[in-house]
């Protein structure tokens, strides 16, 4: 399995990404059985300065491939088709299209990683615009929230398409047959939500898919819905709020441990029990979030990635792209119309499904 990674894009690159990649050729009981080729995309010299600090064993499972300009988080998501097209990321999806690389993984610039990809990989017939789907913790598991960041503004006929895409990735990533599908509101009422979520909350009411109708942010977490939709603005607010609180909450517990001798003991007994739940609501673990809607496996990490999360993020590329992610979504996509179906009134002619340019 070849996975091109940007080894110029996140905070903390290249260090923490050339540290990952190492890591995940390193064996690991959650490495991937099929053997991994990493394609690390950036200046040749920084890249290999990097490498030849962290080991000096030969690495051929390591290849360098040169991209001597770097996309920044300040630049606008076109940067790479127009101003920088030997940037890491432009350079990286241009594998997936040459055949020389299965997937791609970046911790840089989302809104560059997401305009490249879509219109370089190109997407499925139909889809309007590809989505960020991602896993957060619930009571009984983890649900699929989509969109995660990667479009801002959206209209109703984009947020049944990322439904469609939601559900089909719920049951690739859980293997659940029929995933319940929830609309994000301000209230669980038919009569709640804004004329985005109105119309949307209809188009979906219509369809073939498993809505359950309107959700809560605090039904996001209890697992009422396997499948969360929302605008990316609201997801991307969701998300990092979750990491914040998830972070805190760590620090409150630690301040309350420390304030009591006593409450020592406990920590001590109920150790396990933290440890379990510092993995289940860290960000690093799950390693990134797949691009859904566009033709080839992408995951785009956290802008703040260390190895940890490189490395899990390489190991979620090689599982998605050995589970063929694009095909699957293909066939979901086949399976349930893409037009939205028809509503009665007025409103029906704005939430027509807008031609790709």
């Amino acid at each position: 399995m070849r996975i091109a990674v940007d080894g110029m894009g996140g905070d903390l690159a290249p260090r923490a990404i050339v540290e990952g990649v190492v890591a995940a050729l390193a064996p690991s009981p959650e490495k991937p059985r099929e053997p991994l080729e990493i394609l690390l995309v950036g200046d040749p010299e920084v890249m290999k300065t990097n490498l030849d600090s962290l080991t000096k064993l030969p690495t051929p499972e390591i290849r360098i491939i040169p991209a001597r300009e770097v996309i920044t988080m300040s630049d606008p998501p076109t940067a790479g088709l127009r101003k920088k097209p030997n940037s890491s990321i432009r350079v990286g999806i241009d594998l997936i299209t040459k055949g020389e690389a299965d997937a791609f993984f970046s911790a840089g610039n989302s809104g560059a990683v997401m305009a490249t990809a879509s219109l370089i990989l190109k997407r499925p017939p139909g889809v309007d615009r590809p989505a960020l789907a991602g896993l957060l913790p619930t009571k009984g598991g983890s649900a699929v929230v989509i969109d995660l960041g990667a479009n801002v503004d959206c209209r109703p006929s984009q947020l049944y398409q990322f439904a469609i895409m939601g559900s089909g990735f719920c049951r690739i990533a859980q293997g659940k047959e029929n995933p319940r599908v929830g609309l994000l509101n301000n209230g669980e009422e038919d009569e709640k939500g804004n004329n985005l979520s109105q119309q949307t909350h209809q188009l979906l009411k219509a369809s073939s898919l498993n809505y359950m109708g309107f959700i809560e942010g605090q039904d996001i977490f209890n697992g009422r819905a396997d499948v969360v939709v929302c605008d990316g603005f609201i997801g991307n607010v969701v998300l990092k709020s979750a990491e914040g609180l998830a972070g805190n909450i760590q620090n409150f517990l630690k301040d309350q441990i420390k304030s009591h001798p006593a409450r020592m003991l406990g920590y001590l007994l109920l150790r396990g029990a933290y440890a379990n739940l510092r993995k289940k609501i860290d960000y690093r673990r799950q390693g990134g979030a797949p691009l859904l809607g566009v033709n080839g496996v992408v995951i785009i990490g956290h802008g703040r990635s260390d190895a940890l999360a490189v490395k899990n993020g390489i190991y979620l590329s090689a599982r998605l792209a050995a589970q063929k992610l694009p095909e699957w979504i293909a066939q979901e996509l086949k399976a349930i119309p893409l037009e939205p179906p028809p509503l009665d009134g007025n409103s029906s002619k704005d939430l027509e499904t807008p031609s790709l340019q």
